[in-house]
């Protein structure tokens, strides 16, 4: 099938044409429809469906780099290697659903700070989508799920109660956001390639702008955005729901 080949079907039409369109409308229909299925889900639910969610994401990271190595032509360490910002999803649900309440807290911390600014902005801005690959092709179907997913997961245990944000939660936040980004930032050097983006901004906006603000300190300039940034981001813009909605834990600055 086509759909699984190299070259995908139809022709690639990049951001902001049709396809960007269908990509991300389908993206929020994803999202949303999720959320319905398990508004009713309890707390014994929520961590099965993490649990279930884990080996899915697992898996599918798994076809999607046996497919890179055998079918995708001129396949680099940036292709298959599953180390970038999005990627920490993966450990971080096998963290939050196996983990004990150390690591299930470093596990949920990135689900909710991480998971869900990182998986809207690639719903709505996929720039390493479609500008290499046709909407009808197995790898964007792939990143649409996985990037759905993330906010969905995200926002089911916000909504549901099952994590409460805490100004604390900083601490394990860093400590597997910081981590993830001094292993890739070592393999980069070692290999020549750019995991998590941090060794250069791969000429993808709102990257370049870290470039130009933090120039030759741009990994560690990109380091800092990517777990201070994120954090304070989505803790202050939930606190702002929490005080217009007047829900609980909006005191708990």
């Amino acid at each position: 099938m086509k759909f699984f080949q190299n070259d995908g079907i139809g022709p690639v039409r990049g951001l902001l044409s049709i396809d960007h369109l269908i990509f991300t409308l389908v993206g929020i229909s994803l999202i949303v429809l999720f959320l319905i299925l398990t508004r009713h889900f309890d707390q014994i639910k929520i961590k099965k469906t993490i649990r279930i969610l884990f080996w899915i994401v697992f898996i599918l990271e798994i076809l999607k780099i046996v497919w890179n190595l055998t079918i995708r032509e001129n396949a680099g360490l940036n292709q298959w290697v599953p180390l970038y910002f999005c990627s920490l999803l993966i450990p971080a649900l096998g963290l939050a659903g196996y983990g004990n309440k150390f690591l299930e807290k470093l596990g949920l911390s990135f689900m909710f700070y991480g998971g869900i600014v990182a998986g809207a902005m690639f719903v709505i801005w996929p720039t390493s989508a479609l500008p290499e690959q046709p909407l009808l092709h197995c790898l964007t179907f792939h990143t649409l799920f996985y990037h759905s997913a993330s906010v969905a997961i995200g926002l089911l245990i916000i909504i549901r109660g099952y994590f409460t944000p805490v100004i604390k939660d900083i601490i394990p936040y860093s400590i597997i956001v910081v981590t993830f980004c001094i292993i890739a930032y070592i393999f980069n050097l070692i290999t020549g390639s750019n995991l998590m983006f941090i060794s250069n901004d791969n000429g993808m906006f709102p990257l370049t702008l870290a470039t130009t603000i933090f120039g030759p300190l741009y990994p560690l300039g990109i380091t800092i955005v990517q777990t201070f940034g994120t954090f304070f981001a989505t803790f202050y813009i939930y606190k702002l729901i929490c005080l217009i909605h007047n829900c609980k834990g909006s005191k708990s600055l």
